[in-house]
């Protein structure tokens, strides 16, 4: 998370001499861009990098970030986020806005994250026996 901060020193014309980027081709050759999409990202690694770089190759999907126990980071870590062209949806409600950016035909992102409690908002999804 604390890359975020150096990260506006990163641009669509830059990124790729400091992040890896792989993938890109197959995706357009198996999936494409025209229909609707799920994108998920397991929480480990640099996923704030990796959200950004895929905002600067075009895939700028809608977006749940958690809120910040201090409401003041929010809108710092947001616009830090959002500088490769995603769109940040409030967790209030936001299963409801990301439903209809899929209906729209839009893509939305996803971070899978082990950490969750079981008294929070959550999906799960169990491996096989």
């Amino acid at each position: 998370m604390v890359d975020l901060f150096w990260s506006p020193r990163l641009n669509a014309s830059n990124f790729r001499r400091l992040i890896e980027f792989e993938g890109l081709d197959e995706f357009e050759r198996t999936v494409g861009r025209k229909n609707p999409h799920i994108f998920a990202c397991y929480h480990y690694g640099n996923f704030e990098l990796l959200s950004l770089a895929c905002g600067w190759v075009g895939i700028t999907p809608y977006i749940i970030t958690q809120e910040f126990k201090n409401p003041a980071l929010d809108p710092i870590f947001n616009r830090l986020r959002t500088r490769s062209g995603h769109s940040i949806v409030p967790r209030a409600g936001g299963i409801v806005l990301l439903y209809k950016q899929l209906r729209r035909g839009g893509w939305v992102g996803h971070r899978v994250d082990p950490a969750l409690q079981v008294h929070q908002p959550h999906v799960e999804i169990r491996g096989a026996p």
